[in-house]
């Protein structure tokens, strides 16, 4: 328990520095962070699917990751945002399609490893460029967006934890995640709305570069609301994804390099699929403002 706790300490500083050289200095931080998790979690996932399957193609993950990025900065750099995200997806199926050809003529490695490299990049590379993308967010939401999703996730899994230990009771998807209760999902929706009033507070108050969403204050706190609601869901919807696929690996945790932590990918699951909802609801947020 005691190293689990200096692990968390560990981690919850690497948030708060993301947030802050984000937010205060350059969104380039940002970037740094989501690359990172984009090796180290795919990496993590190619390892465990591979004991699983057969051996996956490693170094062209890395190679196609490098390129997509590079890609990603470029088209935004001349087109935009959207342009650029279209971009990465049309790379992922493009790079998915050589992976899994290069596999069928291959003597090394067999198409079920192609066909899991194929999975990685799009799950958990795909999304985290989503993610990536919060923070170029238009309109003032970069900010808060990038706050969301570290708050929101946070607040979700520790009251998820906390209330499911305390009261227990039903489980929730027992097939897929014993441990997890309803109590506990509650909990999570709670400590998801919880961030999304703390945010509304936030904007109200110009804290940060932050400033509110709408001009209607009623508005704005509605929208908070249902972000932190929604981004709470899908953080539990992204924990329960990752389930399934270490229950299809056979394995406990993809990595133990967090202590008490497991691996990466343990860390993230739940926020890279939150911050997909977080940016579809903001994107529409700008449209239409």
């Amino acid at each position: 328990m005691k190293q689990r706790i200096i692990t968390g300490i560990f981690i919850a500083a690497a948030y708060i520095a993301t947030i802050l050289g984000t937010v205060l200095w350059n969104p380039v931080v940002f970037d740094v962070f989501a690359v990172f998790i984009m090796f180290a979690a795919g990496y993590e996932v190619l390892r465990c699917t591979e004991a699983k399957f057969a051996p996956t193609v490693k170094g062209f993950y890395m190679v196609a990751v490098a390129l997509e990025y590079i890609a990603y900065k470029a088209v935004m750099h001349y087109l935009g945002l959207y342009y650029a995200l279209a971009a990465v997806m049309l790379l992922t199926v493009i790079f998915a399609v050589i992976v899994l050809n290069f596999t069928m003529f291959s003597k090394k490695y067999e198409v079920k490893g192609g066909a899991a490299t194929a999975f990685v990049l799009f799950y958990p590379a795909l999304p985290l460029f989503i993610m990536l993308s919060l923070a170029y967010l238009g309109k003032n939401l970069a900010s808060g967006a990038v706050i969301m999703v570290f708050l929101s996730t946070s607040l979700a899994d520790t009251m998820a934890y906390f209330v499911g230990s305390a009261l227990k009771g039903p489980k929730f998807c027992p097939e897929i995640s014993p441990k997890k209760t309803v109590a506990g999902a509650v909990g999570g929706i709670a400590g998801g709305l919880f961030a999304g009033l703390a945010m509304c507070a936030v904007g109200s108050f110009s804290i940060g570069g932050m400033t509110m969403m709408f001009d209607s204050p009623w508005a704005d706190v509605l929208n908070w609301i249902i972000i932190g609601i929604g981004s709470a869901v899908f953080c539990e919807m992204g924990d329960l994804l990752s389930s399934y696929v270490k229950r299809v690996c056979g394995i406990k945790d993809f990595g133990n390099v967090l202590a008490g932590h497991g691996g990466f990918m343990d860390r993230v699951d739940g926020l890279i699929i939150s911050s997909v909802f977080i940016f579809a609801y903001m994107s529409v947020v700008s449209f239409l403002g």
